[in-house]
């Protein structure tokens, strides 16, 4: 499973473009693997690097997650009592 941030900037890309030196080094290998999978575009410009185009389903899937693990940790979070 993905860190939320990951999956958050993840998001971003089927909108929007960020230069590949934006992801860490956790974060690349997920972003390569994308790549490849051509689930994500890639563009060179001059000496950088962009994605962008993140495809629907995956966005999609991220998504979920995203929904999945805010709802969980809403769940737990520990109810204050009025007083």
């Amino acid at each position: 499973m993905l860190k939320p941030e990951t999956a958050e900037k993840l998001l971003k890309l089927t909108v929007d473009m960020a230069a590949e030196t934006e992801f860490d080094e956790r974060e690349r290998p997920v972003v390569n693997d994308l790549l490849g999978k051509r689930w994500l575009k890639k563009m060179k410009t001059g000496d950088k690097v962009y994605v962008y185009g993140l495809d629907r389903e995956t966005a999609q899937v991220l998504q979920r997650q995203l929904t999945t693990l805010a709802r969980r940790q809403s769940n737990s979070e520990p109810e204050i009592a009025e007083k």
